[in-house]
């Protein structure tokens, strides 16, 4: 696949577009109309957005900024698909993985930033 922005080559956000990818059966499934599926789109599509804009500055502290705001999404993120489990067919448990992936690497990035 050919890349044509930088932030298409990081891990964290291919990733996240995983988490997206694995949450797909619950956008098809109808429920798109209950409050917490609206918010874990809106947390998911956050997630991504904030790790792609991150990237895309050059001064530490915007870049920073970007990665905390994704890593609050993804906490919410992780609530919401507590609430969401017992009432969908999706394996909230893979979501979940890919997305503590996600988290290590936005909690790395971080500490590289901080340091």
């Amino acid at each position: 696949m050919e890349r044509y922005f930088p932030h298409e080559g990081l891990d964290v956000y291919q990733r996240s577009l995983q988490v997206h990818e694995a949450l797909d059966a619950l956008w098809q499934s109808g429920q798109t109309r209950t409050r917490h599926v609206k918010r874990v789109d809106e947390l998911t599509t956050s997630l991504t957005l904030n790790i792609a804009e991150g990237n895309g500055r050059f001064a530490k502290l915007d870049h920073r900024r970007f990665l905390g705001t994704a890593e609050d999404a993804g906490t919410k993120l992780a609530a919401y698909l507590d609430l969401l489990a017992p009432a969908t067919q999706v394996d909230i448990e893979r979501v979940k993985s890919y997305l503590r992936e996600v988290m290590a690497m936005l909690s790395g990035l971080r500490g590289y930033l901080d340091e």
